[in-house]
């Protein structure tokens, strides 16, 4: 997905819940997975609604500046 497109100054992480980064990002720890993958998408200090959906993300992504 994220390798699809032309992203300048976009910083993608990937991290699980046992991941060392969540206790050294204290921003992940609000960052909660569901059973599946899912996908937040910050501009500044927004954040999108999380999402599972693959064509969402692809979405919000598009629309990211």
């Amino acid at each position: 997905m994220a390798g699809r497109a032309f992203m300048p100054s976009t910083t993608i992480l990937w991290a699980d819940q046992e991941s060392s980064l969540i206790g050294r990002l204290p921003e992940l720890q609000a960052m909660k997975s569901v059973a599946e993958p899912t996908a937040y998408v910050c501009q500044g200090f927004v954040c999108d609604r999380p999402t599972t959906d693959p064509q969402i993300l692809a979405e919000q992504l598009a629309t990211a500046s």
